[in-house]
């Protein structure tokens, strides 16, 4: 799993990342977003993923959050015969 972008998005009040499964290629799979903040808060959201030409893109994922602080964040993917997660990445909420 490789995420490509993360971020705080102030117009609608998400973490959006974004991430893709390498060396794959298959439809039917599926990517989840998990974040944890501050207070033990823990959030999820899932779409899924698409394959094109050299990988399975889980295109961009969001989680609407509404506390300030520190969030980490990473990526899962699952299907039928494949599973990984990225690295954890940062994400600040002013």
């Amino acid at each position: 799993m490789i995420t490509t972008y993360s971020g705080w998005q102030q117009s609608n009040g998400t973490i959006v990342v974004g991430a893709y499964v390498a060396n794959l290629v298959e439809n039917g799979g599926q990517c989840t977003v998990t974040v944890d903040g501050p207070a033990g808060a823990h959030f999820t959201s899932s779409r899924n993923a698409v394959a094109d030409a050299k990988t399975t893109a889980c295109g961009q994922l969001a989680v609407a959050v509404q506390t300030s602080g520190t969030w980490k964040a990473s990526v899962q993917y699952s299907s039928a015969t494949s599973r990984g997660t990225s690295s954890v990445v940062e994400v600040v909420v002013p």
